[in-house]
Formats: C-alpha cells, structure tokens, sequence
C-alpha cells in the first residue's frame, strides 16, 4: 500500500524513496548525524562507516542528490596514484640535476668578521658540533654576532649542487609509482547533508508511514492513514495513523515537525484527551527522552524518529492494547444453578449406568449374606448355652 502523496512534496520523489529501503536508511541516517563526513585513513582509503553496510549506497545517494533531497560539499582534496588509484601517497623534494631524492635543507652563513659565505654544512665541524669558520678557522658563538643567517637553501648529497627551489614529486607506497604534479590525480571527497527538501520528507513521517502501516494490518488492525477521530468536544481531530481493533480500540499516531520538543507535546495532548483514544503515539524528529518526562499519561508514547526499531516499538504498543482487549472480553462460562428439588433430592430422574446399578445390587445381596450368617451363628451360640445350663442343674 503506498502513501498518500504528501502536500508540497512530488509523488514521484515519495514514491521512489518510500520504497526504497536503501535509500530510506542512508536519508535517516543522515538526518540523524546532521553531516556524514569521510575518515580517511593512508592505507583504508575514503570510508563512510554509517554507509557501509548498506549494499550500493554510492549508486543509491547519487539518485537522492539528482532528486534534490541530499547535497554533497567539498570536505578535502585528496591526491590519488595515477597508476593504482590509491591515495597511500608521499611527497618527495627532488634535486633538479640528478634527479635525486637524497638532498637535505641548510642555511646560508656569512661569517661577520672575514665575510666568508657558505653553506652551514661547511662550517660545522664534523667531530666537534661547532660552527668554524673555513676560511679564517674562528668559531662562530653566537648568532646575531659572529655571524647572520642570509637565507635557506636545498643542497644534493648526491651531486654537490644547491637550490631553492627543489623539484616536487609524489610517490605511491602501494605500487611504487612516482609521478610529478602535472599526471597526479587531485579528486575531491565529500560530505553529505540533506536539503531541506529532504528534511521535510523525512519529519513528515512519509519514509515509515507505509512500513508501520503494514505492520499493524498483519495484527487484525483496522488502518487509516490520516484518520479522524471525534472528540467530546463534537471536533473531527486528524491523526496521521488511525489503527482500530476489531472491538473498536483506537491506537493513534501522529508525526511531530516541530523543532522544539515541548511545543510538538503541548499542541498534540488536547486532541488525546479530547479524543480519549486507547494509546497514543507521538513521534518526534529529536528529544524524545526529554519530552517524554513532561508527559504524565499513561495512555501517550513519545518515541524518536530515528530510533533503530521504530516500527517495532510501534507494533508492541499494538500487541499489548490486543492482548489488553482480549482480557476484558473474555467471558468465564456460566455454572447453571439447581433447582431446590433437585437441590433436595427430589423430582428428577437420576441417570445412573446400568452397571452401576448391578454393582450396587450385587453389594446390597452380599452384604444381606453376611447378615444371615452372623445371625445362624448367633442362634446355634444360644443352644449351646442352653444345654450347657440344663447339665449344670442337674449336676453332671
């Protein structure tokens, strides 16, 4: 189910990054960062780690910034081998006669006293440290008044000659190539915002209006996207998501644009007490933690835009206003009560197995058994007594 198109936004560009989740998760991303700057590293290159795991998001962000909702600046130039591409490059300061790397910077020296002019490499001593003099064998103490430095120069250890101005060149460390400033390869990287075009279609809510939407329908739930609800006050209130359950709860959702937390929460409470909608979502750009402090109804969610599992949140807020609703509607099954004959013993019929029947019958006979025997034995004890008394009297 798509979206309904957004006032002053262009269907086409809702519709292609609505589904597009690549294209949503790099806007979001950015949304949330402000700037998405590169780290460069020698050796790892450019990289873009909020982007990385996202499958041709180069190709993806290319297509946000034709559609005008992403813009790319100018962070840093960078110089990359003209051979491998890699940007694991030095500098080298080369001799403009042989060619040679191996020169090194020094001062020009002129001694005060005699005038001599030469390199510094010429007048240290190479076993004591000290600056001598070549020409009249004095040391140079201090500087300002044995002697002056008139300038920097460039000398070859190689051929011996000087200069100022030294050749530049540029050596790659992944292929060794070396190569002069003229074929070096000098390419821009970028960093990337959202334009304000692509701010607003991201704080509309347009890019998880559809995902939430499909959501809550797989849970049984009635959508409308916007959907009204009436209040006591006799008012049509507009949320941005209606969910109704099958016996009639209202879940709402609606997106916040304003910047400051309090105002989204103080203009958008009304309408939940108003309405007295079952649970209420309000879903900000940022300061979600701290609004939510302010609100002290059990009923209201404030939730942050950027969070990783918006949609699920959602969904839970669902299943528990479900699982809420099918505790209240669940109906214990009635015992019937007895009447007072029944109550009593009377009236009725009493549906009683046949083998019980015999049972019981066959229990009464054995019983009836017993009874019989024990009064035979009782009647033969009284003869016996009788007859034991008539011998007595007559003394036998």
């Amino acid at each position: 189910m798509a979206t309904p198109a957004l006032s002053g936004l262009p269907k086409e560009i809702e519709e292609r990054v609505v589904h597009d989740p690549i294209a949503r998760k790099i806007m979001l991303v950015i949304f949330k960062a402000g700037t998405v700057r590169p780290k460069i590293g020698l050796e790892t290159g450019i990289r873009y780690p909020p982007f990385e795991d996202l499958p041709q998001w180069t190709k993806v962000i290319e297509d946000l910034i034709r559609l005008k909702l992403v813009e790319r600046n100018v962070a840093d130039r960078l110089i990359h081998c003209p051979r491998c591409g890699s940007i694991h490059v030095s500098s080298r300061l080369l001799c403009p006669w042989c060619k040679s790397f191996n020169i090194e910077p020094t001062f020009i020296i002129q001694h005060t006293l005699c005038g001599y002019i030469d390199t510094e490499s010429k007048f240290r001593d190479p076993n004591t440290g000290q600056l001598i003099c070549p020409k009249c064998k004095r040391p140079l103490r201090k500087e300002g008044l044995d002697y002056v430095v008139i300038g920097k120069v460039f000398e070859c250890l190689n051929c011996k000659r000087k200069t100022n101005k030294p050749l530049i060149a540029f050596y790659c460390r992944n292929c060794t190539h070396q190569f002069d400033y003229l074929n070096a390869s000098y390419e821009p990287v970028y960093e990337y915002t959202l334009t304000p075009l692509g701010q607003k279609l991201v704080v509309s809510g347009a890019l998880h209006k559809e995902e939430i939407i499909n959501a809550l329908k797989e849970l049984g739930l009635i959508v409308e996207s916007p959907g009204k609800e009436k209040g006591r006050s006799g008012i049509d209130h507009t949320f941005d998501i209606i969910a109704r359950t099958p016996q009639g709860r209202v879940l709402a959702i609606d997106f916040a644009e304003e910047k400051d937390p309090s105002l989204a929460i103080t203009s958008r409470i009304p309408k939940a007490l108003d309405t007295e909608v079952d649970r209420y979502v309000i879903i900000l750009p940022s300061g979600a933690f701290e609004a939510s402090m302010m609100v002290q109804m059990k009923n209201v969610a404030v939730l942050e835009l950027t969070e990783p599992y918006l949609v699920e949140r959602i969904v839970s807020i669902a299943k528990e206003l479900l699982k809420k609703e099918a505790k209240e509607v669940e109906v214990t099954p009635e015992v019937p009560e007895a009447s007072e004959e029944e109550f009593f013993g009377l009236g009725g019929e009493l549906n009683i197995p046949e083998e019980e029947l015999l049972s019981v019958s066959e229990e009464k006979k054995e019983e009836e058994k017993k009874e019989e025997g024990k009064k035979e034995e009782k009647g033969e004890e009284k003869k016996e007594e009788a007859l034991l008394g008539s011998d007595e009297f007559f003394g036998m």
